[in-house]
């Protein structure tokens, strides 16, 4: 990641994907993929915070913190989400990938049920219409 780039920047959303991996090594992981429509956003601000909309499920606010110039950390508050409603979610995200239009992070945390990840892919104009071949 060059020091010349920033996440600072209203990302579109292109998808957002969640897994479990019950058994490392087995073919026990389950997840899904949401697939990012127009007007979904993660806006990174220059003050630390961090405003997203998702689909009609997720429009929250976030802080955030860059850390080491490899992680993000950020902080939800899912007040709107109806199945974590009220729920707080604190987890350090690796920059994966960061260029002037395109941004991926992802997260991996270890529970007693398995390995919980998620990946998030952004870009900056994003075009959400794709050619019919």
């Amino acid at each position: 990641m060059s020091p010349t780039l920033s996440v600072v920047a209203k990302w579109d959303l292109v998808t957002d994907s969640t897994y479990v991996d019950y058994s490392a090594g087995t073919d026990d992981t389950v997840g899904n993929t949401y697939m990012g429509t127009t007007g979904d956003y993660f806006n990174f601000t220059a003050n630390g915070k961090l405003y997203v909309h998702e689909g009609n499920v997720l429009t929250d606010t976030a802080t955030y913190i860059i850390a080491n110039n490899k992680l993000i950390n950020m902080v939800y508050s899912f007040y709107n989400a109806p199945v974590l409603a009220s729920a707080h979610i604190t987890g350090y995200y690796n920059i994966n990938k960061l260029t002037d239009t395109e941004l991926v992070l992802s997260y991996n945390v270890l529970t007693q049920g398995g390995i919980f990840g998620k990946i998030i892919t952004l870009e900056k104009n994003y075009s959400y219409i794709k050619p019919i071949h």
